[in-house]
């Protein structure tokens, strides 16, 4: 896709600005490799605790499970930010209706 030039300039340097297609494919591939990557980083820290802190297997595998809850949980909190972030910004640029 082609970035269009914005109207503003700041500094001497041509700002663009980037479809909002754009951005919204930028966050669901955002999105996604946090999904993947996040709960994956969780399993391997909380099994390389399980394995230091217990001997038996079941609360191996738990300690392993925690920490890939962990991992999804804070790949939704960042993913859930990003999303926010630009309603937030839409409805403060948005007009407001008078009654």
């Amino acid at each position: 896709p082609k970035l269009l030039p914005s109207t503003s300039i700041m500094s001497d340097k041509k700002s663009f600005s980037v479809p909002s297609e754009l951005r919204l494919s930028q966050k669901w591939d955002s999105t996604i490799e946090n999904f993947l990557t996040r709960p994956a980083l969780g399993l391997a820290i909380g099994g390389l605790i399980g394995v230091v802190a217990f001997s038996s297997r079941n609360p191996r595998l738990g300690a392993a499970i925690f920490g890939m809850g962990f991992g999804c949980g804070d790949a939704f909190r960042v993913s859930n930010y990003e999303f926010e972030k630009e309603k937030a910004s839409a409805a403060a640029i948005a007009p407001k209706k008078s009654a």
